[in-house]
């Protein structure tokens, strides 16, 4: 099934080139500006129907680009949403399944890469640490800027991140340095709307009760400074612009506060918007289903370049114009590789939305867009359909941790070899959904490390850890409050907990390799540091 989607989709989008040629018109050279803001969720834009917050640049950009109306992520984590936007390929496809313990192969060809073969000068900022160098996403540009610290020493490395002005204060200078006429493509990465939601003045202020909504406010403000920045520079007339968010929030409305777990609506539909060179299709909406994969086609169609092999995506300029009603594929690992828990996939189209779980579920978003009702217990035609369907699609599960041989060979000296993520092949895992008062206690135990009261935090932590043993993120969570209470070999039989759910992780092992240089290990400080380098770890050579 999967493979005949493939030959077809691969079709359509040679022929969207032509199409384009004839309709919109290929440019060649043309600037191509890609925009992403973390974590926005597509119902909390006016452009979408939301009324409580404002954002007066996105409205005025939605003038000159088509809008599409039901964009969808493959994933719900920031790490392989972008990899699929990179790579246009779903995520068992390009191979990053989370956003720890994966890295995206060099093997890859990214937009960047893809790009700068074409003669383009490359750049981006990112404000988050999760998308640094070690990630693979830096892969194909000249300029990469992701030098992000940590504020505190029991910060999570979803929360390390830098406000979004500074991000795009750093790819303006970028882009100021750069021949003019040049072909160009750009990357900004906001993160404002992922929590922790802490807006700057006047947005803390304004949306004091909804600082979700303040942070959407304030990351709308910085996507205008960019724009105009462009317009200033003679850039944005003739340029591609894309603008989108990796993935949603989940904001309570199925138990889940944030992301990762569940693949409801609200945290895989997304705003996607593109404005082509002299902003022709300008205002058009399009209902069809589109893909985070589908950007690096749109690309190549509007620059008029051969797409590469194996990329499943369409043009989203030839799903403007027409298209077909197609089902696109969501998947999170998240719950299985960080819980313990059962993974979850899922296919949308334009009126349902099916999740694959240990009880599958079926809803018409269309006249049930909070997904209240659950349809599957009458298996309607589009239930079965679905399920078939997603069924039919072969998605080897690449677990967490090393493959490249010389970073295996390096863990085989650390007694690696032989070692597996426990929840890698396990079929009898639990519904993320019947879960969900877990992950409450894990918050709790997160606001009592915000307010240093680290002993209770520790207690909570180990009660947590000892009823779920699997529990990645409590394993983690643990050892950084340990470090920072002072009990340094505490932490590290806490971290080798977390290390053996998920063996190889540069991240871990770069933990590691800190703990034991405190604890005095520094023969064992100094293998974990070469091995986390060998596996791509960022900032691995500070260690040695």
């Amino acid at each position: 099934m999967r493979s005949i989607r493939i030959a077809v989709v691969v079709l359509v989008a040679a022929a969207s080139v032509a199409g384009c040629r004839r309709g919109v018109g290929v440019s060649p050279g043309a600037p191509v500006f890609l925009i992403s803001v973390d974590t926005l969720r597509a119902d909390h834009l006016p452009l979408y129907g939301y009324t409580a917050v404002e954002t007066p640049n996105l409205d005025r950009f939605a003038k000159d680009a088509i809008v599409f109306d039901n964009a969808v992520s493959h994933v719900p984590l920031t790490l392989p949403s972008h990899a699929s936007l990179f790579t246009g390929l779903l995520p068992f496809q390009h191979g990053v399944r989370d956003n720890l313990g994966y890295r995206l192969a060099k093997s890859q060809e990214t937009l960047a890469t893809f790009l700068k073969k074409n003669g383009y000068a490359t750049g981006a900022a990112v404000s988050a640490v999760v998308l640094d160098h070690g990630s693979g996403i830096a892969e194909g540009f000249d300029f990469y800027e992701d030098s992000i610290e940590s504020r505190q020493t029991a910060e999570a490395i979803g929360r390390v991140q830098r406000p979004g002005d500074q991000t795009e204060k750093l790819l303006e200078d970028w882009i100021e340095k750069q021949r003019t006429g040049s072909p160009l493509f750009a990357f900004l990465h906001l993160y404002e709307p992922h929590a922790p939601y802490e807006p700057p003045e006047p947005f803390r202020t304004r949306y004091a009760a909804r600082p979700y909504d303040g942070e959407i406010a304030a990351a709308d403000a910085i996507v205008g400074r960019f724009l105009d920045f462009l317009k200033r520079k003679k850039l944005y007339e003739s340029a591609l612009v894309v603008f989108l968010s990796d993935h949603g929030e989940g904001l309570g409305d199925h138990g889940e506060d944030e992301h990762g777990l569940l693949l409801y609506r609200e945290s895989i539909w997304v705003p996607l918007m593109v404005k082509l060179p002299g902003a022709a299709l300008a205002g058009k909406r399009v209902s069809r289903p589109a893909e985070i994969a589908d950007v690096f086609p749109t690309v190549a169609a509007v620059v008029g370049r051969p797409l590469p092999p194996r990329l499943g995506g369409l043009s989203l300029v030839a799903l403007a114009r027409s298209g077909e009603n197609r089902r696109i594929y969501s998947e999170t690992l998240y719950p299985r590789f960080h819980f313990g828990w059962s993974d979850l996939a899922a296919l949308t189209d334009d009126r349902y939305q099916y999740i694959e779980a240990p009880r599958p579920e079926l809803y018409d978003w269309k006249n049930d867009p909070g997904e209240k009702k659950d349809l599957a217990s009458g298996l309607p035609p589009p239930f079965r359909t679905m399920r078939l369907e997603l069924s039919k699609i072969q998605r080897p599960m690449q677990s967490p941790g090393a493959e490249d041989p010389e970073t295996v060979k390096k863990l085989a000296s650390l007694g690696y070899i032989g070692v597996a993520a426990p929840a890698a092949d396990r079929k009898d895992l639990p519904d993320p959904k019947d879960r969900i008062a877990t992950i409450d206690r894990l918050k709790d135990s997160a606001r009592l490390v915000s307010q240093h009261r680290d002993d209770e935090a520790i207690a909570l932590l180990e009660n947590l850890t000892r009823e779920n043993p699997l529990m990645l993120d409590g394993w983690e969570t643990l050892a950084r409050v340990l470090r920072r209470a002072g009990r340094t070999k505490e932490a590290v039989a806490a971290l080798e907990q977390a290390d053996r759910l998920t063996p190889g992780t540069p991240q871990l092992m770069l933990g590691l390799a800190g703990l034991n240089r405190e604890a005095g290990n520094l023969t064992k400080a100094q293998s974990l540091a070469e091995a986390a380098l060998a596996a791509g770890g960022q900032g691995a050579e500070e260690e040695l």
